[in-house]
């Protein structure tokens, strides 16, 4: 049974203006309690940049994909398990860094490399598919590429582009690099990482969703 509201839109306005002030001190502060401030903190983030709507709350979100390296080609087990030991912790900071300017972070190389063997072709297909199947409403995508820019990452932000999706090009603050040991010099420089995504993705849209067009069989340009 839906209940019936006089009030479905919530806006910024809306809310009591000591607890707006009380929730950006906190952020700033670091200091939101865990119990108290979780239902005021998430309707001072719902209605940031727009109204709420009761009614499609699930779309409020402010989400973005996080895209950043994880699998090492480095035959050396020792060495490819560093690698992607470093990898994995850039995409976790990344997220930190996200959710720390209020946002959600979508990543399944973060969420699915634990459940799914990501060395297994099959298992990996799953964890990128099944992601990108939970990124779908996620308007926006942020590219890291301070540990490279791999083939996953291009063929993930393909799909993206097809979804009409704006790509940018990020970094992780100096600060969280060094907390994970990356100190005088990233694997990959912002500028040479900037290069491979205005190369392989922003001057290729129209050639991008004309191939996944011939490939599923659909034509939409």
């Amino acid at each position: 049974m839906t209940i019936q509201r006089v009030k479905n839109i919530i806006t910024r306005e809306d809310l009591r203006p000591e607890l707006v002030k009380e929730m950006q001190e906190k952020e700033a502060s670091g200091t939101l309690n865990a119990e108290t401030d979780i239902v005021p903190y998430y309707f001072y983030l719902a209605t940031k940049d727009r109204p709420l709507n009761l009614k499609a709350a699930g779309l409020q979100a402010r989400s973005i994909v996080l895209e950043s390296a994880y699998r090492s080609s480095e035959k050396d087990p020792s060495m490819r398990q560093a690698i992607e030991g470093r990898n994995l912790a850039y995409a976790q900071k990344c997220a930190f860094q996200l959710l720390q300017q209020g946002f959600m972070p979508f990543g399944s190389h973060i969420k699915y490399i634990g459940p799914l063997n990501d060395a297994n072709s099959h298992q990996r297909c799953m964890g990128i598919t099944m992601g990108k199947l939970e990124e779908v409403d996620v308007p926006i995508v942020n590219i890291y590429p301070e540990c490279g820019v791999s083939t996953g990452m291009l063929y993930g932000s393909h799909l993206h582009v097809y979804l009409n999706k704006p790509i940018n090009v990020r970094t992780l603050s100096d600060e969280l690099k060094q907390s994970i040991g990356l100190h005088d010099a990233t694997p990959m420089t912002v500028d040479d990482g900037l290069a491979i995504v205005e190369r392989e993705i922003w001057l290729k849209q129209a050639e991008i969703i004309q191939a996944i067009d011939e490939k599923i069989g659909v034509r939409t340009i």
